[in-house]
């Protein structure tokens, strides 16, 4: 899943969102807003992966993050994993970029 968060398209949108929020004069409206642009753009970018196993519907994506985090136990990589779309959508799309592509899902079918 978060392989899709590299994908130019996907990258290119949160970085925008980011750079729009974070032009707000007072920080506690740049705060609200960047919750409110960049959780649904979190939570559909990561829609198509989490339904196919079995998270969909409202709320569903990040309630599957959630358990994801939960199974984590002492697997770093998916711990990173998870922390890193939560510093998305707190507004660190850097997190994303930083992250390793593919060593949850790699770790995860082992």
């Amino acid at each position: 899943a978060i392989s899709e968060f590299k994908q130019p398209d996907n990258a290119a949108k949160l970085k925008a969102a980011v750079s729009e929020v974070d032009g707000a004069a007072d920080p506690m409206q740049a705060m609200m807003m960047r919750a409110a642009k960049l959780i649904p753009m979190v939570q559909e970018i990561l829609a198509g992966p989490m339904k196919e196993y079995g998270f969909e519907g409202d709320g569903a994506v990040m309630a599957g993050v959630a358990q994801i985090q939960a199974h984590a136990g002492a697997n770093d990589t998916i711990k990173d994993g998870v922390a890193a779309i939560y510093a998305a959508l707190g507004g660190n799309v850097a997190a994303l970029e930083n992250f390793k592509a593919g060593e949850v899902e790699e770790e995860v079918c082992d």
